[in-house]
């Protein structure tokens, strides 16, 4: 019976975009990641509704592939609506430049979306590679893009398993031969045979007759053979966790919830990702209200130790005014670091960041060079950082008690920035 792996994708869609729906599951499958898709996943005769509901118990992550068809789907949206329920990560990919309805936006509103409506192979194709990063995280597998190959088909993977077990009964049938032709020859050799009763007939006289062999003796049995013992080879030890520090242990030192509470997804890094991710989408595109909900009541805030959380929202307000236009990506992977204290964990990440004026600062900025004073006088600002944010896991929630930026680059010339979609 062939074993099936247990998917880490759902992919939904309306089988109107069926073609691009089957581009991203070739990119994903290209990726090592295990997909669940419709129909190819539903066997014979089984339930639509219970083979969707089991395939989202298993995934980790949603993908919807988002179109106007599937913004009007009645069963994208159940779909949508079940992976709400279960926590789940959702990506949406945007494969046309259209509104949410109402009862999507209901679910997706705060959610980072993914655009793949100006050049869909490419796009797609870039995609696929920033949610195996995001997979491999949340499943805390080391992520090395150069092991990657196309998974084998099932044509090929039963050839290889038939050729595999073909050389097995091979070489079995090898080593029972030899075992049995070596008992046979040493058995022939050390057993002396009974004197036949019968004498032999008289040979002719021109032929002469060849003197009887000896009676073996005991003392002329052959030495039985005894195999000279071979030391085992050594083994190279395998490294320890404590060598991979990418990512943070996933059991904390203290259960987070008692057994009648509400439980947040068991897997901490789990947790942590979604909520940077969370984090950074209210900040993108949400208020800086709705950004101050991920603080702790005190925050080492950049060089500003134990800031006061009223005083970070008021600095976090003006920024916002300043600039009415944020966006961010992330780069590469989350590094998740241990502290001594099992309840605190650091997470290191670099994203790009494009941001822009309002529109009357910006025309003012271009046609005077200064907004309200000659160092006002950027109405975009671009470039790459690297921060660190430290959470805080108690009573089963997270916040930030400390945020740093370790590095950042802003692009230059002044003015001349680079937009992120």
């Amino acid at each position: 019976m062939e074993h099936k792996p247990t998917p880490d994708i759902f992919i939904s869609y309306c089988s109107k975009d069926v073609d691009l729906a089957n581009l991203l599951l070739k990119y994903l499958e290209a990726n090592a990641l295990e997909c669940w898709i419709a129909p190819r996943n539903i066997s014979g005769g089984d339930s639509w509704a219970s083979a969707i509901t089991k395939a989202l118990q298993q995934c980790c992550v949603m993908i919807l592939v988002y179109s106007s068809a599937s913004n009007n789907s009645p069963a994208v949206l159940n779909e949508v609506t079940l992976a709400t329920d279960r926590n789940m990560y959702i990506i949406p990919i945007r494969i046309e430049d259209v509104e949410l309805s109402d009862d999507l936006k209901f679910h997706l509103a705060s959610r980072h979306w993914q655009n793949a409506f100006e050049n869909p192979k490419q796009q797609l194709h870039e995609i696929a590679q920033e949610i195996r990063i995001i997979v491999n995280r949340m499943k805390n597998r080391i992520d090395d893009p150069t092991t990657y190959k196309r998974p084998m088909g099932r044509r090929s993977l039963l050839r290889s398993t038939l050729v595999i077990s073909a050389s097995a009964c091979v070489v079995v049938f090898l080593v029972l031969a030899y075992r049995f032709n070596f008992v046979v020859q040493n058995t022939s050799e050390a057993t002396p045979r009974p004197a036949s009763p019968v004498q032999a007939p008289a040979q002719p006289a021109s032929i002469p007759t060849l003197p009887a062999p000896p009676t073996p003796k005991a003392a002329d049995k052959p030495a039985p053979v005894v195999a000279e013992a071979v030391a085992p080879a050594p083994v190279a030890p395998r490294p320890a966790v404590a060598d991979l520090p990418q990512y943070a242990s996933l059991a904390p030192a203290k259960p987070l919830a008692s057994p009648g509470e509400k439980r947040l997804p068991s897997d901490l890094n789990t947790r942590m990702v979604k909520f940077v991710v969370d984090h950074f989408t209210k900040y993108n595109y949400g208020s800086a209200s709705a950004v101050m909900e991920s603080y702790a009541p005190s925050i080492d805030y950049f060089k500003t130790p134990q800031k006061s959380k009223a005083a970070l929202s008021g600095e976090l307000a003006n920024f916002f005014d300043r600039w009415q236009l944020r966006r961010s990506r992330f780069l590469d992977d989350f590094n998740i670091e241990d502290t001594p204290d099992p309840t605190i964990k650091k997470v290191h990440f670099s994203y790009v960041f494009y941001r822009e004026r309002s529109p009357e600062a910006k025309a003012k900025i271009m046609a005077t060079g200064y907004y309200k004073s000659p160092n006002d006088n950027r109405w975009c600002s671009s470039g790459t950082a690297n921060d660190t944010l430290t959470l805080k896991i108690q009573d089963n929630t997270i916040s930030i008690v400390g945020e740093n930026q370790n590095t950042v680059a802003l692009d230059n010339p002044k003015n001349t920035c680079r937009p992120i979609p």
